[in-house]
């Protein structure tokens, strides 16, 4: 069994979908809002019996690797690879399979043992102690030390590169390991004299490095590696391939600032902290954690920047269907995480978790009418108002903008119906100011060309009435290209069964109407008489296209002889011949 068929069996289509889409039960199929665009209406549609989705509203749908690809934005083997991590299989397929990017974890791999084994007796080590954390903890978490040298990587390994040396150097800067000289024809050292962080990917490789200083002088505080080909800060969290399995088990992810806190936390037990890569939470990062679960602790600083960054976070997880609660420890202290973390016992420093997390709504209530803004004062409340607005703007559903509102009206005590119209006011005007774009899906197949294509699929015998099927008129391209690969494979002396359709592999707008048809496709009912059934389909489909032709040439003679034009005569032979062509096949039909 191919790789491909052992994932589609482990993962049920309904089972994952449900953990980004909330799914009602409709007969034998699933409903729920569309995650691929904005409705009010579910037109999303999801078939256990047929392992496929399809939204009838913006035409999306595939089987449940078409759902990666399209709410992860990966490639096929990319998403394949995130189901099989999530079932718990090896793909036997890619065993052997090199990554073409093999030499960059290779020399990130060498560079990171290399920083790992200068940290003992280091000052980075004599840092880390007066800290708190143990050598015993900084090689769990793989830590190193740049010393304030400008060739040690070079002097260390370029003459061990099977390549070469030159090879080495290029890759390395490559890599952001090295940086070239402006004026000279040399490299040295990105990170010198810092503590090392080796950033991983979701299956532990070494992607990047952060690098924080240890003396109080030296600027920037915090460095990372540059985009590479394998390092995306946007789309990683540090320590997401250690924390996943805590995650699941805990059914929650705490989400703190830095390295520093994530370390800190697991250095009391606490295995479930990740944070971005010294750049603002994004959307990627959210559909990260959301593969490991549906909770999340926001835990910031509780500074201005680190509440603000809360603040930030929450419409984006919450978007991507995770439940938040927000950690604010004393704001007056300003602690981090780590700081606190250290000050408490593994114990009771989840108790002091439990103790502090908010409610995200109760969480942005203090935020905005007591922590930024006093509401006593008008002046302020009306301030506190506009932002407190512009947040719930920002979230995605229209009840969980009411559930604000309404639970502001109450803090606030004013009535919820004029906050509400308050809301909507300004809502309104920034519509005004900032007219969206609306996006504008394409009308899709006609009915006729879906049936013919379910009617090929379903009995291949029909692809030998080659001149019947030369009288088909295609006017949507997905479906003519649909058709085209089919008949492809009929004429390479392909066969297949019915139930093979749900799991083969196509571009995602064949893939799309390929899912809506098998979703509407009876795989219970049988007709007797299949080749009547495509004549009649493919008749009344031309004589549809040839009504719409004799209108519109009807038109044309109308105007050409109220004007006089020469071309008149023309236009009525034209009209003339479609009308004996719409006869005959009317006796057709009739026949």
């Amino acid at each position: 069994m191919s790789d491909v068929n052992r994932v589609l069996q482990a993962v049920p289509i309904e089972s994952y979908i449900e953990k980004f889409v909330s799914l009602k039960k409709r007969g034998r199929s699933y409903v729920g809002l569309c995650p691929f665009h904005s409705e009010k209406t579910p037109s999303f549609h999801v078939s256990p019996e047929k392992g496929i989705f399809k939204c009838f509203g913006c035409g999306k749908g595939g089987n449940v690797i078409t759902f990666v690809q399209e709410y992860e934005n990966v490639s096929f083997p990319e998403a394949l690879k995130i189901l099989a991590d999530y079932a718990g299989i090896t793909l036997e397929g890619r065993k052997h399979t090199k990554s073409q990017y093999e030499w960059a974890y290779k020399i990130n791999n060498a560079v990171s043992k290399l920083y790992a084994s200068l940290l003992p007796g280091s000052p980075a080590e004599s840092y880390l102690k007066q800290r708190g954390i143990s050598l015993a903890v900084a090689n769990r978490f793989r830590l190193g030390f740049a010393p304030n040298d400008y060739h040690r990587i070079e002097n260390r390994l370029a003459n061990k590169w099977p390549q070469g040396k030159e090879d080495f150097l290029r890759k390395c800067v490559e890599l952001g390991l090295l940086v070239q000289a402006e004026r000279k024809s040399t490299v040295y050292d990105r990170f010198r004299g810092r503590l090392i962080f080796p950033i991983t990917d979701t299956n532990g490789r070494v992607v990047g490095f952060g690098g924080r200083v240890i003396d109080k002088d030296t600027q920037p505080k915090y460095m990372n590696s540059p985009e590479s080909a394998i390092y995306h800060k946007k789309q990683l969290l540090y320590n997401l391939a250690h924390a996943k399995e805590f995650i699941r088990k805990n059914k929650e992810a705490i989400l703190v600032e830095g390295y520093m806190d994530v370390i800190g936390l697991a250095a009391k037990s606490v295995e479930n902290a990740v944070a971005p890569l010294g750049t603002s939470f994004t959307a990627e990062q959210a559909k990260l954690l959301k593969r490991y679960t549906d909770h999340v602790l926001i835990w910031f600083d509780s500074d201005n920047a680190g509440l603000k960054a809360a603040v930030r976070a929450l419409p984006i997880l919450t978007t991507a269907g995770i439940h938040c609660k927000v950690l604010v420890s004393d704001t007056q202290q300003k602690q981090d995480p780590f700081d606190i973390a250290m000050a408490h016992s593994s114990e009771d420093l989840k108790q002091f978790i439990a103790k502090h997390a908010k409610p995200e709504s109760k969480f942005i209530l203090w935020y905005y009418f007591h922590y930024l803004y006093s509401i006593e004062d008008l002046a302020q409340k009306r301030m506190a108002l506009k932002d407190f607005f512009e947040f719930v703007s920002s979230l995605k559903h229209d009840w969980e903008k009411q559930d604000y509102i309404q639970k502001a009206a109450t803090l606030l005590g004013v009535p919820a119906q004029s906050l509400q119209k308050d809301f909507q006011q300004d809502t309104q005007k920034k519509v005004i100011r900032q007219p969206s774009k609306q996006q504008v899906f394409s009308k899709g197949a006609s009915r006729a060309e879906k049936d013919v294509l379910t009617l090929l699929l379903k009995y291949p015998s029909l692809w030998e009435e080659e001149e019947l099927l030369k009288e088909m008129q295609w006017h949507h391209q997905d479906a003519y290209l649909l058709y085209s690969y089919f008949r492809d494979r009929i004429q390479a002396g392909e066969i297949w069964k019915f139930e093979d359709l749900f799991t083969i592999q196509l571009p995602k707008d064949l893939a799309s109407l390929l899912s809506g048809i098998l979703m509407e496709t009876d795989t219970t009912n049988e007709n007797d008489d299949v080749l009547a059934q495509l004549k009649s389909i493919i008749y009344n489909h031309k004589l549809l296209v040839l009504n719409k032709q004799i209108r519109a040439t009807f038109e044309k003679l109308r105007k050409a002889e109220a004007l006089g034009l020469s071309e008149a005569d023309e236009i009525a032979k034209e009209h003339n011949r479609l009308l004996q062509e719409r006869t005959k096949l009317q006796k057709l039909l009739q026949s």
